[in-house]
């Protein structure tokens, strides 16, 4: 009977969550001590100062495959892999202190692979499993420049 339970609390976490088990090799670091990382389709800011205190972001609605803080860790990026019935992955811009998205940008057939925030803060960059690579404009949300591989 145990065995049933556990099944059915796995099955629910990956409906609920996103989460199957599998692992994203993706953190970034939020100034001064904060991780941030994806467990499914989630966005965690874990302080690592007191295990107790852990924010969770929900925006997703697939798996996220890479995330990035901008440099003054005023905002966090994060993209994902294709939803469901959906053939674009999605970049999500958060603002940090508000907890919530302020772009969504789609760009990417299929999964979105990586994206990073300019120096300055005035872009963000992503690529995907499509080969192209994306340049969003932060302060309008829009796509303004990119490549797709020769050939």
């Amino acid at each position: 009977m145990a065995a049933d339970s556990t099944l059915g609390a796995s099955v629910e976490l990956e409906h609920a969550l996103g989460f199957n088990g599998r692992r994203q090799l993706c953190l970034s670091v939020l100034p001064p001590r904060t991780a941030v990382y994806p467990i499914g389709r989630l966005l965690v800011l874990d302080d690592l100062g007191d295990p107790h205190r852990q924010i969770i972001l929900r925006g997703h609605d697939a798996e996220i495959t890479a995330v990035d803080v901008s440099a003054s860790g005023r905002w966090v990026v994060s993209c994902q892999r294709a939803a469901s019935g959906d053939s674009q992955g999605s970049v999500l811009v958060w603002d940090v202190q508000q907890r919530q998205v302020v772009h969504c940008f789609k760009g990417h057939k299929g999964a979105v692979l990586s994206c990073a925030f300019s120096p300055d803060e005035r872009w963000v960059a992503s690529t995907g499993e499509d080969g192209r690579l994306c340049l969003w404009e932060m302060e309008t949300g829009q796509l303004c420049g990119g490549s797709r591989p020769s050939g």
